[in-house]
This record gives structure tokens, sequence and C-alpha cells, in this order.
């Protein structure tokens, strides 16, 4: 199992006064009020990428085509287990900004009640892609 500390996840203190950590992107995260939570590095993106076991069901279309039809499901990690609990310990972070997947695998598994910190990203809006600097998806 690979470790990280939580030096390596970029933070960012926002107008709101929420204190956000970029868990695992590897693209940043732009906020309405014009604030950039940088992204992360390659490394600690891979390091921090779920597992899944995929079902692949070949597909016929209506005009003969053929398609591989991917039934995505998400695993977590041990490294993601790790990681969370260290930030969601930590007294100088509010918001754990992690992967909708991952979010879902926490719901699905009964374990959302000990990660509190961790949510997605709210847009405000659709064409520029800005982020609330204060709401937050659970």
């Amino acid at each position: 199992m690979s470790t990280l500390t939580v030096e390596n996840a970029p933070s960012l203190t926002l107008t709101s006064g929420l204190n956000v950590v970029n868990f695992s992107s590897p693209h940043p995260f732009n906020f309405e009020s014009g604030q950039v939570l940088e992204a992360c590095s390659s490394e600690r993106a891979k390091a921090l990428s779920m597992g899944s076991d995929d079902v692949i069901t070949p597909t016929t279309l209506p005009n003969g085509k053929v398609m591989d039809v991917v039934t995505k499901k998400f695993t977590m990690t041990d490294t993601i287990r790790h990681e969370l609990d260290i930030l969601q310990d930590n007294v100088d972070v509010d918001v754990i900004l992690v992967p909708f997947p991952t979010l879902q695998c926490l719901q699905e598994s009964g374990e959302i009640a000990r990660y509190t910190k961790v949510a997605t990203i709210f847009v405000v809006d659709r064409v520029s892609k800005a982020i609330s600097v204060k709401r937050f998806c659970r």
C-alpha cells in the first residue's frame, strides 16, 4: 500500500471561510469567487484512483453495429481510506472534495457517517463551470 500525506493534497481557504482540499483530482477547481484550488499531482491522482469491477456486455444496435456497454462498479482501496482518514481527522480541513464515485461508494457502504467532511462540488454556472464557495453535494 502506498502512503501519502496530507501535505500532498492541494488546499485553499475560500472566501466563505471554508478550508477545502482537493483529494485526488488531476484538474483544478475554479470557484465563483475567482479562486482556484490547484490540481493534485499525477502521482497522487494515480495512487488514489478507485478500483473498478467492470462488466462488459457486447450489444448489437438496431443498425447491426456492435458496441461494448460497460457497467462501472467502483471499489474503494485501502490507500483511499487511509488518506480519507488523515484528512477527516485534520482539524484544519472543512471539506474534502472527492470524485462522485468515491462519494457513492461511501454512501453505499455506510462509511459516509465516518467521513463527514467528504463532498463533491456544486456547480453554480453550467457555462463557466464555476463552483460554489459555500454549497457542496453529499
